[in-house]
């Protein structure tokens, strides 16, 4: 490893779960001695600041997905490529500028496709390496694969955030016997920047947790104030952001804030008796890491979702509804069948591969 390893440390700002879960990364690397640089765009470059105050931060061009309440997910994110691969180009950019100027020795990329350089070691950091479609567009599976692999041939490993074993979180996600990447990868175990002795006084019965691009999270916070009404339980609603309009008139029972610090995250996590929020994957590390029951609500048509939730669901890890079934007193009458999420074990897998990785730079 060079003395102290330069390393960019990159994350797609697609609700805050990338840049969250690559925090605990950041930490291990710098505790093994390197330096980091961090880079992002909007809330997640923010929480990157607020996280590492002393590392230095670097905007990338922003992909801005959107999708809506109704309609193909698919389609929708088909008709925006041409807008994500303008901004994988423009990342290439200043991926490349970043490497000049501040002589990074390796790139690790969550979800960014642009994030790699032909001279530097460059990693791509997923859960999903199979992307799973649906419906008119199951047939377009296949090719979404090869594509898939064709966009990661700039990278020369791929870090999964799971378990490799029977335990894996993500299963057909991350592994799938159709189709097998020359690269070299490595499971790091489930992450979460969260830590489960920290509780804070109050504790809630409820915690509402909302998160990803809008307008899905405006209409999912609807969803969830509309069911809340008749639920006269000590609550707090998370609303993900700092850039939504304020809410008028919530329920007297419900507490409302906007956006946390990791800290004030662990604090409400630890002390609510139950959680109701997105089936998204960091959100589910976070989870499994507190071993919290918990109630997930898919994005609509976002088949990535809709299957952990379905697949955690039927191991009995957590329940799982639709946004058009969504009846949270049902959940909390049921709880106690839950089994519950499988345990973290002390393996220290993370520090073990990033040891590898530095020694192997």
């Amino acid at each position: 490893m060079p003395a102290s390893a330069h390393i960019l440390l990159c994350a797609l700002n697609w609700g805050l779960g990338h840049a969250a879960r690559c925090i605990p990364i950041a930490r291990e690397l710098q505790k093994q001695g390197a330096k980091i640089f961090l880079a992002s765009d909007g809330e997640s470059l923010q929480l990157f600041r607020r996280e590492f105050p002393e590392a230095k931060c670097f905007e990338l061009p922003a992909y801005l997905p959107q999708y809506g309440s109704r309609g193909s997910f698919e389609l929708e994110m088909a008709l925006q490529i041409p807008k994500f691969l303008k901004a994988i180009q423009a990342e290439k950019k200043v991926c490349a500028q970043i490497c000049a100027e501040q002589n990074i020795d390796a790139i690790l990329s969550d979800n960014r496709w642009g994030c790699h350089h032909s001279n530097v070691p460059s990693v791509f950091l997923t859960h999903q390496l199979f992307i799973r479609l649906k419906g008119k567009l199951g047939f377009a599976e296949k090719l979404l694969w090869q594509w898939q692999k064709f966009l990661l041939r700039s990278f020369q490993e791929l870090w999964i955030p799971d378990w490799s074993d029977h335990r894996s979180l993500s299963a057909d996600l991350s592994k799938n016997s159709r189709l097998h990447f020359k690269q070299k990868m490595r499971h790091l175990g489930p992450l979460s920047r969260l830590n489960s002795d920290n509780k804070s006084e109050t504790p809630y019965d409820l915690l509402l947790l909302l998160s990803g691009p809008e307008p899905q999270r405006t209409h999912f916070e609807s969803l969830l104030l509309e069911a809340m009404v008749d639920i006269n339980k000590k609550s707090i609603l998370v609303r993900g952001t700092e850039h939504a309009p304020p809410l008028f008139s919530p329920p007297a029972h419900i507490e409302v804030r906007d956006l946390l610090t990791g800290e004030s995250l662990e604090l409400l996590l630890n002390s609510a008796y139950f959680v109701v929020a997105r089936s998204g994957y960091s959100t589910i590390m976070d989870l499994c890491k507190l071993q919290k029951p918990a109630l997930l609500i898919p994005t609509h048509g976002q088949t990535e979702q809709e299957y952990l939730g379905e697949r955690l669901s039927k191991l009995g890890f957590c329940f799982s509804q639709s946004q058009e079934k969504l009846d949270i007193e049902k959940a909390l009458s049921e709880v106690e069948s839950l089994k519950g999420f499988p345990a973290l074990e002390n393996d220290h897998l993370l520090e073990k591969e990033i040891t590898a990785f530095l020694t192997e730079l």
